[in-house]
């Protein structure tokens, strides 16, 4: 009997334990969204990817994650009071700084508040357990913009390890002057900090990138993304094993590319793109590379369509078209930039890329909306909203579907219409968002013989 209940008796209670943590687990994500997200950070404050993840989903539940701070910060990453819905980027999540000299600074910071100013701060930490790389990566992380600028901070950082460590040093062996200070600190100021120019807005998101992981003072692809979320099909994080053989639009920033030579002699690239969710590699073979290749440069933005695939156990995309978006349409999107990524989402037959790069017959591209009502909580004004939608999406005539989730108590229900098309388009995307909300529109992209 005990070995009959063991083939099914575990398997049921470890499921019933796991859906009462995800039951656990969403409530205090409801109901305390920045302590939730607060702890998922600290519990990853060593590993970017799942930072990265995190810090987007942040960014959509409007908690601001703010610059790490000589004054605010903790070990781990911690809720803001001020302003509200905010979490302080954790000193312990900074690269090439131990715990151990976070915990001198946090330390000492907690038994004699906090420093007042950079002389303060070298009189009262000793900077001979900090060495000068661990120093000048906090200081290009921006955990001491509060007492200048980065490159201001940088030109004094010699002084400022200099003085430290003679000054603790005195203290060590019992050296004071006159008046009870150590020697090392008499005389010493690093204000009026020196002249010098800030360093360049994308020198300092590259610092950040390498050293927090994310950008967190901006991002250069924050100005565009209510614009891309009109466009596009799919961010990264979305995109994984479960669209394997899908057709997605995203939109990205290159972050590096690496090019290779075919038999034939053709060159052909694998690009690194990035978003606010995280990075992801494209394939781009000799054809399509032939007409974009001036796209494919470090930082620059593009739309690119392509198919989700996998292989060597990571999801990648294979391109099959691309369009740019220049650097002047980061900040307003001009009449061009909108035609240009209205262009990549025409359903017009298109000529589809082999895997070698060669032309395969022309296609149709048609889409399928998948559509979620969000619940109010009350019965007739989710009717009514439902209405809205049907009506909105069938006033724009066409042979795309659609599909709408609409939410009850027994929870989410998806309701398909096959009698009833729309046509997907940017304006019918925008209109969608605005009566339901971000993150309610989901579209498909499906491939079909011409």
């Amino acid at each position: 009997d005990i070995e009959y209940f063991a083939n099914y008796g575990f398997n049921k209670a470890h499921s019933a334990d796991y859906a009462l943590i995800t039951c656990q687990t969403a409530w205090l994500k409801a109901h305390y969204p920045v302590e939730y997200m607060t702890a998922l950070l600290s519990v990853a404050r060593g590993n970017s990817d799942k930072i990265i993840a995190y810090t987007a989903e942040c960014a959509r539940l409007h908690i601001d994650v703010l610059p790490p701070d000589l004054n605010q910060s903790a070990l781990d990453f911690k809720v803001e009071k001020e302003p509200p819905s905010a979490i302080r980027f954790a000193l312990g999540a900074v690269k090439n700084v131990g715990d151990g000299v976070v915990g001198l600074i946090v330390d000492e910071r907690a038994q004699r508040g906090p420093f007042r100013s950079l002389e303060d701060f070298c009189e009262r930490v000793d900077l001979r357990e900090l060495n000068k790389r661990a120093l000048e990566c906090l200081v290009k992380a921006g955990v001491f913009d509060a007492f200048g600028r980065r490159a201001q901070v940088l030109a004094v950082m010699d002084r400022m390890l200099d003085s430290s460590q003679r000054a603790h040093h005195a203290q060590s062996v019992g050296q004071l002057d006159l008046f009870g200070g150590a020697f090392g600190m008499e005389g010493l100021s690093f204000t009026p900090l020196p002249d010098v120019d800030e360093a360049p807005l994308k020198e300092k998101l590259g610092w950040e990138k390498e050293l927090l992981g994310i950008y967190v003072t901006d991002h250069p692809l924050k100005r565009i993304m209510p614009y891309v979320e009109t466009h596009a099909t799919a961010t990264i994080g979305q995109i994984d094993a479960t669209r394997v053989g899908e057709m997605v639009i995203m939109a990205g920033m290159v972050q590096s590319v690496r090019t290779i030579n075919t038999k034939k002699g053709d060159t052909m690239a694998f690009v690194v793109l990035e978003d606010l969710q995280g990075t992801i590699e494209a394939t781009v073979f000799p054809r399509l590379y032939a007409r974009t290749q001036d796209y494919w440069q470090t930082d620059n933005s593009v739309v690119l369509r392509a198919k989700v695939e996998e292989r060597d156990g990571k999801v990648k995309l294979l391109a099959e078209s691309a369009e740019p978006l220049p650097q002047e349409s980061l900040s307003a999107p001009s009449a061009n930039v909108v035609a240009e990524v209205t262009s990549v989402l025409a359903s017009a037959p298109v000529t589809v890329l082999s895997g070698s790069g060669h032309a395969r017959q022309k296609k149709v591209i048609h889409y399928h909306l998948f559509i979620t009502i969000p619940r109010s909580g009350d019965h007739q004004t989710d009717i009514d909203k439902m209405s809205k939608v049907y009506e909105l999406l069938t006033s724009y005539q066409g042979e795309d579907r659609f599909s709408i989730y609409a939410q009850n108590s027994a929870g989410r229900v998806l309701i398909d219409f096959p009698n009833a098309t729309t046509k997907h388009s940017v304006q019918l995307q925008q209109k969608l968002t605005q009566l339901l909300g971000a993150g309610t529109v989901r579209v498909q992209m499906i491939e079909a013989p011409a």
